[in-house]
């Protein structure tokens, strides 16, 4: 999943906080462990790009950046390649 992320005039914003938490939080076993998928956080660069990799389902994202934090819904299909603003439920 990659975006540029942007303020309200486009200006790209450098440093923001995306965290994606995977909705719901399921117990999952995987190699006879068992554990419950824990949030991933990535930050923009300084051009405001951010490129994460995560498997296909919803998640809860809280975007913190310097003019407060944003949350939405983000629904990541079985896809090669997906852009951030596609994705996007509410």
């Amino acid at each position: 999943v990659t975006d540029t992320i942007a303020d309200a005039r486009l200006e790209p914003v450098a440093g923001a906080r995306l965290t994606f938490t995977p909705e719901p939080q399921d117990v999952a076993a995987v190699d006879g462990a068992t554990g419950v998928p824990g949030p991933i956080t990535v930050t923009s660069g300084p051009d405001g790009a951010v490129a994460v990799e995560l498997v296909p389902g919803v998640y809860r994202l809280r975007v913190q950046a310097r003019d407060g934090a944003h949350e939405a819904s983000v629904t990541v299909p079985e896809a090669e390649a997906a852009v951030l603003a596609d994705l996007l439920t509410g």
